[in-house]
């Protein structure tokens, strides 16, 4: 995995030596990011599966302790909601530590690792994944387009960002352009206009560019003394992280925040 070879290798060295932790936590800014690394090096571990556990309810914790005792095969349980565990979840994930299974393990995902509770910390091992470096990013990418690069930069994930481009190649550019002509005519088109654009963007359907791809774009774009909008993308992005929100709602409010700015 790009960026994290060395990261890989220590890990997989540790399973073929069978010292790794049966509890462990795995730091990183982007959380899709960190599950294609663990299946990775899953799929090199013989007779290994892993499983995501996206309950955070007491009763699935303590099941999957009690079916970890019998297994035959090694497994890895991930934790990708550690910080929505109810207090009797997170004791109940404490004493699989105390005496854990033999062919168990409990990897935890966090974007940093104060984000976790003190006394889940002192009970594992972190594994931190390494920032993308430039060169890594061009030499993976094979392209030098700036805007690109840094779109890397904003989602910390090479493929992540190829794969909501159409096209590694052509797409990249359109979408730069795209960019460039919202934040230069956003603010002077009428509203009804303003709201068109829209129909470039993977709202309500899988055509056009996702949202998450296109604001970080504009914030890669829009020059820095704009601090309002600048604040105001942000936050949309923030709330676009919420699995149930309207997206056609929250665009349309960063479209009226935007154009409130000017």
């Amino acid at each position: 995995m790009v960026g994290q070879e060395k990261l890989t290798q220590d890990m997989l060295n540790l399973f073929n030596a069978n010292n790794f932790p049966h509890f462990s936590i795995l730091t990183g800014q982007e959380h899709i990011r960190k599950l294609k690394l663990i299946n990775e090096i899953v799929k090199q571990i013989p007779n290994c599966e892993y499983y995501c556990l996206e309950s955070n309810k007491i009763a699935d914790v303590r099941q999957l302790i009690q079916e970890a005792q019998t297994l035959d095969y090694k497994i890895v349980y991930v934790f990708p909601t550690i910080e929505e565990l109810s207090i009797n979840a997170t004791n109940t994930l404490l004493k699989f530590t105390e005496e854990p299974p033999q062919n168990a393990y409990i990897i935890i995902l966090a974007t940093d690792i104060q984000d976790v509770l003190p006394t889940i910390r002192s009970r594992g091992v972190e594994f931190k994944m390494s920032l993308y470096t430039k060169k890594q990013i061009q030499e993976y990418a094979n392209t030098d387009n700036e805007f690109f690069i840094r779109l890397c930069d904003t989602f910390e994930d090479v493929d992540n960002v190829r794969e909501m481009l159409f096209s590694r190649n052509e797409d990249i550019q359109l979408l730069e352009e795209f960019v460039q002509l919202t934040i230069e005519h956003l603010p002077t088109v009428s509203l009804a206009n303003a709201f068109k654009l829209t129909q470039k963007l993977a709202v309500n359907n899988e055509e056009g560019y996702p949202l998450s791809l296109f604001l970080k774009g504009y914030l890669c774009k829009i020059p820095i003394d704009n601090k309002d909008v600048i604040d105001i993308t942000i936050r949309t992005l923030e709330d676009l992280k919420i699995r149930s929100i309207n997206k056609q709602m929250v665009i349309d409010k960063w479209i009226l925040g935007v154009k409130s700015c000017y």
